[in-house]
């Protein structure tokens, strides 16, 4: 079963989701999504925002039915009953996206941060760069500067460049 709730104008939209998952077998499995965004004005400019939540099992990921019938172990799995913890994480990212002109796109330096309750983190500081037709932004360039730690390990370092292409 999954529920949501969903509030949104033209800027600002607030996403909250709940789902659950229920075996013969006393098995159950449920996780809760919570999700801000602020995004930059009609004219592609301006303040952008991202803050999401996550308790639990996610909504479309693995589920204790496939490990239960391949016998694998299984992430976020629980007995009816049982007082254990569920996995959280949270992730954001703020920037401030500025116009290059209407033929040369949108600049958007970003912060980001991801951390989760297994003890991995991600931070990132980047540039990414949107081209489009009208403002739908449909190829987008991203380069990232990220630190990964990981529990009892040292610091993973990375330069990520990424693209994206809506059509």
């Amino acid at each position: 079963m999954v529920l949501g709730l969903r509030y949104g104008d033209e800027r600002f939209n607030l996403e909250l989701r709940g789902n659950h998952l229920t075996s013969a077998a006393e098995l159950e499995q449920w996780g809760a999504k919570a999700r801000l965004d602020y995004s930059p004005a009609t004219n592609g400019t301006g303040l952008n925002l991202a803050l999401t939540s996550q308790w639990g099992a996610a909504e479309n990921g693995d589920s204790f039915l496939d490990g239960h019938t391949m016998k694998l172990p299984t992430p976020a799995l629980v007995s009816a009953g049982d007082g254990d913890s569920l996995p959280a994480e949270i992730s954001g990212e703020i920037g401030y996206s500025l116009s290059m002109g209407q033929q040369w796109g949108i600049l958007t330096p970003n912060l980001g941060y991801d951390h989760s309750d297994n003890g991995s983190s991600r931070s990132r500081v980047g540039l990414a760069y949107a081209l489009s037709s009208d403002l739908d932004r449909d190829i987008e360039l991203r380069l990232d500067l990220a630190r990964r730690e990981r529990r009892q390990e040292d610091p993973d370092h990375s330069i990520e460049l990424s693209t994206t292409l809506r059509f």
